[in-house]
């Protein structure tokens, strides 16, 4: 790669917290409490690697993301764990039961974020994915973590918050829990045949509509909830785009815009081409009516609502 690296210096900037003007979002801003100071921590945290987590909802392009951010950083440490759960009873037990009880200050966290740092001393990032479920909101431990990252300074530990198109959310998820062939989450550059396997199953299929109004209303009310809580916990955060990062063509300034943020990574002659090459295949169809079968009774439904930009 021709672009530059660049190691991270210490910073306190939090970068488009959430684009919401309403009311409720702006008593939520209003109520943050006065930053309290950093605590002491049960390990040596350190700037570099960088200290990093992924926020998303399952199905978002997450571990693509990680994979990219981690490649371009320096050594990749890829596969990036779904440290608090790969679902709601995943992450309900592990809040509830991994995490000791004498642990009241959000220690979990950072013991997790030293190790890898530990083990991957010449990596660019070091960090795990908190998949947001209902959890993030109830568990006392989840909370006394999100109130450490609000507090932690020199070096803090940044949140990358990304969010996708929610049908594509819905569609994906529907491929992956209903195929009938055992397909793989991602695909590596080179393996076709994971490639036509994927393109197959996401082709021709028969979305249920039923629930579908509702439950992309839970989904876009989770998210929103989510941002919210994020400001309100004053956790530094970055609000990214899953169809800029990967669905721009030959822009990659979402990319630098992390890079940036995170202070590592290429920050000038970032190419498409070398995102390219650092991440998974594009295995998502483009196009809704060649990937649902009931794309016009799909498109009926949605026409007319919150959600009809929501096609493509």
């Amino acid at each position: 790669y021709t672009y530059k690296i660049r190691q991270r210096q210490p910073t306190l900037i939090q970068d488009e917290i959430i684009n919401d003007d309403s009311e409720a979002n702006k008593e939520t801003r209003d109520d943050r409490s006065t930053p309290k100071e950093s605590p002491k921590l049960p390990c040596s945290l350190q700037s570099h690697p960088t200290p990093m987590i992924l926020m998303s909802l399952g199905r978002s392009g997450s571990s693509s993301m990680y994979q990219v951010l981690s490649k371009l950083s320096g050594n990749e440490t890829f596969p990036v764990h779904e440290y608090t759960g790969s679902s709601t009873a995943k992450s309900r037990e592990f809040f509830r039961k991994e995490i000791p009880t004498t642990d009241v200050n959000g220690d979990w966290l950072v013991k997790y974020i030293c190790r890898s740092q530990r083990h991957h001393p010449t990596a660019g990032i070091v960090g795990f994915k908190w998949k947001p479920f209902e959890t993030i909101f109830t568990e006392e431990k989840a909370l006394q973590g999100l109130e450490l990252l609000g507090i932690l300074k020199n070096p803090q530990i940044n949140v990358v918050r990304s969010r996708r198109n929610l049908l594509d959310v819905i569609i994906s998820r529907h491929k992956h829990s209903t195929n009938g062939e055992k397909i793989q989450a991602h695909c590596r550059n080179g393996d076709e045949k994971c490639v036509k396997q994927q393109l197959r199953a996401g082709t021709g299929i028969s979305l249920p509509t039923a629930r579908l109004l509702k439950e992309l209303a839970h989904l876009d009310d989770q998210e929103l909830r989510v941002n919210r809580l994020l400001a309100k916990m004053n956790v530094p955060t970055i609000h990214v785009s899953f169809e800029k990062l990967f669905s721009a063509g030959s822009d990659t300034s979402e990319w630098t815009k992390i890079f940036n943020y995170l202070g590592t990574g290429p920050s000038i002659d970032l190419t498409a081409a070398d995102v390219e090459r650092a991440g998974h295949v594009a295995t998502s169809i483009p196009f809704h009516n060649v990937s649902l079968s009931n794309y016009k009774e799909v498109k009926e439904l949605l026409l007319g609502t919150e959600f009809e930009s929501l096609l493509h």
